[in-house]
């Protein structure tokens, strides 16, 4: 095999392998060229691109940012909320009730005001002049009642008698003459309380009517005390009246002025003063809570 001459050394042969596809020999080498520490050359146009990449992303933020400044312009900045206080709630017109509708009258026994036990005596339905009822004795202490009722009385005080009750009678039939005097005796004493004429007799008319006007004058009313105290004013709180407003009606008597009927009666309560009325008439306005002023006016007006 023929000599070969190397006429380069290993170094200069290795430059003119590499530089084969560079500009040709004889010609000046081109800015930038030259090699740097033998890594590879960056091409000018990978520059111009990144450049351009970084250009159009800034351009895409301040697009985008200026966006969002349009879209806020007017908008007040977001702060705390203010929520108004609840007012308390204004208190509700009350409801006016319905007036109860009265329901149809009960029908009433078959009384007339003619019928002699249902006779109403007050200030305003005086006795009929020279009224005189006959009546019977009911006590040995001379207490006389209407004869057509006297026999009631009489069950009604033995039947109280029998249940441990000792009932005593107060008063009776009172006389014309009798009832003046103690109408007079009324007047006298709210005189002397310092009410003028007139006051007094209108004061003394709730307690004790004037001849005529009073129920012992038609000899139906009975004043009733308990043997232990005869004290009027304490008869109330006593078993013989309690006794009395269970069982009296069952023997015709009804409590004549009872507590908050003033108004309808004219007359101040009085837990001793009972009326015969009959026992049909005085289980009914038992059962319905009625004065006989008040059964007159709804049922035989």
């Amino acid at each position: 095999m023929p000599h070969v001459m190397n006429f380069f050394t290993d170094q200069e042969r290795r430059e003119h392998e590499q530089a084969a596809g560079s500009p040709a020999a004889g010609q000046p080498p081109q800015p930038g060229a030259a090699r740097r520490g033998g890594g590879r050359r960056v091409k000018p146009v990978v520059w111009v691109a990144g450049l351009l990449l970084a250009g159009v992303a800034l351009f895409a933020v301040l697009l985008l940012a200026k966006s969002r400044s349009k879209g806020s312009q007017g908008v007040p900045a977001a702060g705390p909320v203010s929520v108004p206080l609840s007012q308390p709630a204004a208190p509700a017109e009350p409801t006016p009730e319905p007036e109860p509708t009265p329901g149809p009258t009960p029908e009433g026994p078959a009384v007339s005001a003619d019928d002699w036990f249902a006779i109403l005596v007050d200030m305003e339905h005086p006795l009929p002049e020279g009224y005189d009822p006959e009546t019977d004795l009911v006590d040995p202490v001379g207490y006389y009642f209407d004869s057509r009722a006297s026999a009631e009385l009489l069950d009604m005080l033995q039947a109280a008698s029998d249940a441990g009750m000792r009932l005593k009678i107060d008063s009776g039939f009172r006389s014309r003459a009798r009832q003046t005097q103690l109408h007079e005796q009324e007047v006298a004493y709210w005189r002397g309380e310092g009410l003028a004429p007139e006051e007094a007799y209108a004061t003394a008319v709730r307690y004790e009517e004037p001849a005529g006007y009073s129920e012992h004058n038609a000899g139906l009313a009975v004043d009733l005390v308990a043997m232990a105290d005869q004290r009027q004013a304490a008869f109330a709180g006593t078993p013989e009246y309690q006794w009395l407003t269970e069982h009296a009606a069952e023997y015709g008597f009804i409590l004549r002025y009872p507590e908050g009927k003033q108004e309808v009666t004219g007359m101040e309560p009085k837990p001793w003063h009972w009326r015969y009325v009959g026992a049909e008439l005085a289980r009914f306005l038992n059962g319905q809570g009625l004065t006989l002023n008040e059964y007159h006016s709804l049922y035989l007006a």
